[in-house]
């Protein structure tokens, strides 16, 4: 069975676990993807069931390929419809039907719904999922949006269904994920106060004797920028190690897995950390994490961005772990993520 996957293809840490996870669950499926520089694709050229075309894969592109050579198409990923940086348009509106007319089915996975700032945008949104055959969100609040909708479910993020080996903890490690907030929030105010609030709390967590880590997740969105302004301000180094993601899922995990604790500022960090059932912080930059914090009862202490952040301290009796049954049935949940792509190529 050939399917076209779309999917964010700049090393990402979270979207590049989503493809690892289809190519390893369904090794008799044939993945086609396009991107227009293949080393961010590099570690997944061993995986036989991945066919890779180098050219432009912007959705306006993608609206005028040869439909009839796949059998479905698959669009996965997390934050894919953001008003403004979002491919749902009238083309692709017409792209969706032409797929439907033509029987071929198109599966949303993993994803949330918004920001979002008019009637017209998100008019067009549910205009265009009555065309797809399944969308499966990893929020209650983008579900609860269009749940009259036949097309549409709910189920935990993906990554929370995929199986890890569990590491041996380095004893007083805390792992730090960073996140660009120049990609993010673009505010001046918010940068300056969330490095006075990193450089803070890893003084302290070294005054505890602590061994920092600090977790670029993706060099795209600039989180390695982030890295080396924080370390302009410390003079030896010797108790934080950096840790740069660049493709390589095993290396990396690994090595977040031996955390025991975890600062996340990133939504598949708190993810990760939740499976290696760490104790956790979450410094939250977007409802999307709230939300699922608050779906999921995960039960982690949340500050926000807006907060004055630039002050506080996180002490030990902050990070809560969460419990092994409520993570096991989330997990199980999660599975429902791919249930009905199961349905069609079972």
């Amino acid at each position: 069975m050939n399917i076209f996957l779309l999917a964010y293809t700049r090393q990402n840490l979270g979207d590049d676990l989503f493809i690892k996870i289809l190519l390893e669950q369904y090794p008799h499926c044939d993945f086609y993807i396009k991107i227009k520089d293949p080393i961010y694709l590099k570690y997944f050229f061993k995986y036989p069931n991945l066919h890779i075309t180098v050219g432009d894969n912007s959705l306006n592109s993608i609206c005028s390929m040869n439909i009839d050579d796949y059998d479905a198409f698959v669009y996965i990923g997390g934050s894919i419809f953001m008003e403004g940086k979002s491919g749902i348009s009238n083309k692709f509106y017409d792209f969706l039907d032409r797929l439907r007319n033509r029987s071929i089915p198109f599966y949303y996975i993993s994803c949330n719904y918004g920001p979002y700032q008019t009637k017209e945008f998100f008019n067009l949104s549910k205009k265009s999922f009555h065309n797809v055959k399944d969308i499966c969100f990893r929020d209650r609040y983008s579900y609860n949006l269009f749940n009259q909708m036949d097309t549409v479910r709910y189920a935990p993020d993906l990554i929370f269904s995929h199986d890890l080996k569990s590491y041996k903890k380095i004893a007083n490690s805390i792992g730090i994920s960073v996140i660009n907030l120049d990609k993010k929030l673009n505010s001046q105010q918010l940068k300056s106060a969330y490095y006075d609030f990193l450089v803070n709390n890893i003084n302290n967590f070294i005054s505890q004797g602590k061994k920092v880590y600090l977790f670029s997740f993706c060099k795209y969105e600039g989180d390695e920028i982030v890295i080396d302004e924080v370390l302009k301000h410390f003079n030896q180094t010797r108790n934080i190690t950096c840790c740069n993601y660049d493709g390589n899922l095993d290396k990396f995990i690994k090595l977040y897995g031996q955390m025991e604790y975890a600062l996340c500022s990133r939504f598949h960090a708190m993810v990760l950390s939740s499976i290696f059932q760490q104790r956790t912080f979450v410094l939250s930059y977007s409802e999307k994490i709230d939300s699922v914090i608050k779906d999921l009862d995960l039960g982690y202490n949340v500050i926000n961005f807006g907060d004055n952040i630039n002050n506080i301290v996180i002490l030990d009796n902050l990070f809560m772990v969460i419990n092994n049954e409520d993570l096991l049935k989330i997990r199980e949940r999660a599975k429902d993520q791919l249930k009905a792509f199961d349905e069609l190529v079972k």
